[in-house]
């Protein structure tokens, strides 16, 4: 009767392992299997659902096929460069037209975004009023949206804006344009209104050139800091349309980076133009209105260029 007992004991103890085993086996690698299985099919399910609407091919082979031809775009190929390689010398090319003062004045790009002071900006401000005071371009704080006095959290932004509005002055002169002052351009506008000049235009010499709010933009929303700055300068000229064309022409070089964002070309009323030795009437000075940015790479170092 005891043999018998611990036969069944046995018996049952072996039952129990097994039972354990089995339940291990089901928990520890059947389940997790299954739910895995599980979760990749809804996961195809929804692949698919999206897929559905689109006019991406299904077919395995062929998607790789794209992924292949993306990437060679995007990485280049053949001796060309790709998109990626392209954007980065675009950027690098960006802010070349502050590389020589920044250089020259602070050693560094990294030192100068964060060693520029108020007394730095201030003194800039005075030196680009006078320069620009002796070519007859007279600048007020209140066109400019810029004053002596102008505050930000980064000084270099407000010495980018400087510089900007000093690069653009330049290549105007140098194409022999004119930039409108705030009289002349009322005047203008009371002409081209009723057709005669208006005797009710205030004296105002300042000149129509104006520093509009920059644009910072990130990588991503988690960003801290931009990667890419634009400084854009609006201002109204006059002059002839082969001064704009050499304009234009100048505002990309070797040591300079602006994009015309817009324009818009007004002419002189038809009682004001003149006529030639034949009697046809020719153009006469026309007014640009004209939107110039330039761009600034924050981090991009200038050492061991």
């Amino acid at each position: 009767m005891n043999k018998l007992l611990l036969a069944h004991k046995i018996a049952l103890v072996l039952f129990l392992v097994l039972l354990a085993v089995q339940a291990g086996l089901y928990f520890g690698l059947h389940r997790p299997r299954r739910l895995a299985v599980q979760a990749a099919e809804k996961e195809l399910q929804r692949l698919q659902g999206r897929l559905s609407g689109k006019s991406w091919p299904r077919d395995g082979e062929k998607l790789q096929q794209i992924l292949a031809e993306m990437k060679k775009v995007l990485q280049g190929g053949g001796g060309k460069p790709g998109l990626q390689q392209q954007s980065e010398q675009l950027l690098g090319q960006a802010g070349r037209m502050y590389d020589a003062k920044i250089l020259d004045q602070y050693g560094s790009r990294d030192y100068f975004v964060t060693s520029v002071t108020r007394l730095d900006y201030q003194e800039e401000y005075n030196r680009l009023l006078l320069s620009l005071r002796e070519q007859g371009i007279n600048l007020s704080a209140q066109k400019l949206n810029l004053a002596e006095d102008s505050a930000s959290a980064y000084n270099y932004q407000l010495m980018l804006q400087l510089w900007t509005v000093d690069r653009i002055c330049s290549l105007v002169t140098a194409a022999g344009l004119h930039i409108l002052t705030a009289e002349s351009a009322q005047a203008e506008r009371s002409s081209s209104a009723r057709g005669r000049r208006s005797a009710e235009v205030r004296s105002d010499p300042s000149a129509c050139i104006s520093v509009l709010p920059m644009q910072a933009y990130f990588q991503d929303e988690k960003s801290s800091a931009p990667y890419l700055l634009e400084l854009p300068v609006s201002l109204s000229l006059r002059g002839e349309l082969p001064q704009l064309q050499a304009f234009v022409a100048s505002l990309q070089s070797e040591d300079t980076f602006l994009v015309l964002k817009g324009f818009e070309i007004r002419a002189l009323p038809p009682q004001e133009l003149l006529a030639d030795e034949a009697g046809r009437i020719r153009n006469g000075p026309m007014h640009f209105d004209l939107t110039c940015a330039g761009f600034f790479t924050p981090q991009t170092t200038l050492e061991d260029e």
